[in-house]
């Protein structure tokens, strides 16, 4: 067993295939959101930016805290099914992933100057009331497990990506290189043509494809909002709010891609002359596994508003600044590799002699919403917010501002990419409640619009070779909830269905009609939520 560094250039040009790295796809990945708050707003399809009086609504618009008229408590358990249906090349096959946790809590202190304490009416001042509130969400979870084997290639093979990253490298370079190419030449994934010390051309282990592939990805951790937020109600027409908005984020993903030479098609050709082609290597399977990790700390704030107009109509503005992180990546990986020899078969294992770490800075889009509420009399409510998002406004910096220091990145090639690859997109939310007495019944739907492009969600289709599709990258929500209203105390249960498409390639390459399969995932999670709170 050897060990080696990896180069960080290298690593960078070929993890941008799989969306690791900090490239333009981790900026996409950790600008989207989900639906965030109490029971009670999840079941609304989350539209509640004009409904106002819930603390998980804080971040959305926090002039929802001057329609508090007493404090309150909530906490908001949620308990996550995940399924992802993944499809490679022939193969279709779906992966499981559960989760439970505390998305949503908060505290809101109220103070009332509605009433004129000695005369019991109605006070002359301005602001009738005010809260300030604390507390935190879950803008993101990221669990998904997506799983596909046993695909038959008949074309390709992710060792022709090594070869191609190792082209024009003389052998006696790469043999000691601590890069990509020279773990997969070390662990005999690629092989030299002709003359191996004066060689520059290099072919893969299953450089003509007819191979099982296996590809397997798991991805855990979340993004959470800490807030505090204060919010007033001026002569009960106009609330408004700020608050200010602490974000922590961590993502893990372990991406393994595995090859099989399931007819023995390169057992048999070892040794074998192939009408000039070169000898092959007598390759049995390859696994490539590689982890990756992102974690780090963000500030933003969040502005609003809500006019009443008269008693039964709630129009809402709010914005979201831009959230500017501090994140450090951190990558590792192993290649293992079994041959067939004379006496059987040898396992051979590359692994890096340090783990990969790279710090840099993340800035998401603005974010502005506006809301409109309808009382329908004792009977309940209906609402609706749009929301404005250019996913193209994202940028990636440095951590180090001076351009001569060696630890300083421009990015200017991934901030290239953001403006041309991500578009501008509106997230629409709706939802109503209906009130029976005591009982309260809610139902919801909210469409998040994809940020891609149209040429980042087509692919080939791998059946026929001859098709091009398009995944449907948008964030489909269906809600609907149920809950009580006492005088002191309030419980609501939610259910929110959630689907999206995506895809990943798992290795790219220079030819362009060299077929290069997609992975396309469809995730669908069902999360059951529920709110306990208390006035007081």
């Amino acid at each position: 067993m050897k060990t080696i560094n990896i180069s960080l250039t290298l690593f960078l040009i070929f993890f941008s295939t799989l969306s690791f790295a900090q490239n333009e796809l981790d900026a996409y990945r950790h600008s989207q959101t989900q639906l965030r708050g109490s029971a009670r707003m999840l079941g609304m399809g989350g539209a509640y930016s004009a409904a106002g009086a819930d603390i998980g609504a804080t971040t959305l618009n926090p002039a929802s805290l001057g329609l508090f008229r007493s404090s309150a408590f909530t906490l908001t358990p949620t308990f996550s099914l995940g399924t992802v249906e993944g499809q490679f090349i022939n193969q279709a096959q779906n992966g499981r992933s559960n989760y439970f946790g505390i998305p949503n809590w908060g505290m809101a202190f109220t103070t009332v100057n509605y009433y004129d304490e000695e005369s019991k009416r109605k006070s002359g001042k301005k602001i009738k009331s005010y809260s300030f509130a604390f507390g935190h969400n879950q803008t993101e979870n990221y669990h998904s497990n997506s799983l596909v084997q046993d695909a038959f290639n008949e074309f390709s093979s992710i060792t022709n990506n090594f070869a191609e990253q190792a082209q024009g490298i003389p052998f006696s370079e790469l043999e000691n290189l601590d890069s990509r190419a020279g773990l997969a030449l070390r662990s005999l994934m690629i092989e030299v043509i002709a003359d191996r010390f004066d060689s520059v051309d290099y072919y893969g282990a299953a450089d003509r494809g007819m191979i099982n592939q296996t590809v397997q990805i798991e991805e855990t951790g979340k993004r959470n909002e800490w807030f505090a937020g204060i919010g007033a109600n001026m002569n009960d027409k106009f609330f408004i709010g700020a608050s200010i908005n602490l974000e922590r984020l961590r993502y893990e993903q372990r991406f393994d891609f595995a090859e099989e030479d399931v007819n023995e098609m390169y057992e048999f050709l070892d040794n074998q002359e192939n009408n000039g082609f070169p000898l092959e290597i007598p390759f049995v399977r390859l696994i490539a596994t590689d982890t990756f990790s992102t974690s780090g700390l963000g500030f933003g704030a969040t502005v609003g508003l809500i006019y009443r107009p008269i008693d039964q109509v709630r129009l809402s503005f709010s914005a979201q600044t831009p959230t500017i992180y501090t994140l450090t990546d951190r990558f590792d990986n192993i290649f293992t590799t079994v041959i067939q020899t004379t006496t059987g078969t040898e396992e051979l294992q590359e692994i890096p002699l340090a783990e990969g770490e790279f710090n840099y800075n993340l800035t998401t889009p603005f974010r502005a919403t506006g809301g409109l509420m309808i009382l329908i009399k004792k009977y309940g409510f209906i609402s609706a917010d749009v929301e404005y998002v250019d996913y193209s406004s994202s940028r990636l910096s440095s951590t180090e501002t001076n351009v001569n220091n060696p630890g300083f990145v421009s990015f200017s090639e991934e901030n290239a990419a953001i403006l041309n690859d991500y578009t501008s997109t509106v997230n629409i939310r709706i939802g109503g409640e209906a009130r029976f007495d005591m009982f309260r019944l809610r139902l919801g739907a909210a469409r998040y619009g994809s940020g891609l492009s149209n040429d980042l969600r087509q692919y080939l289709d791998d059946t026929d070779l001859e098709t091009i599709r398009t995944i449907d990258n948008n964030r489909i929500f269906l809600t609907g909830g149920i809950g009580i209203r006492q005088r002191n105390f309030f419980a609501d249960v939610s259910l929110v269905n959630m689907r999206q498409q995506n895809k990943v390639t798992p290795y790219t390459l220079d030819n362009p009609d060299a077929f290069q399969p997609t992975f396309v995932t469809t995730r669908i999670t069902n999360n059951i939520s529920g709110t306990i709170g208390f006035l007081f």
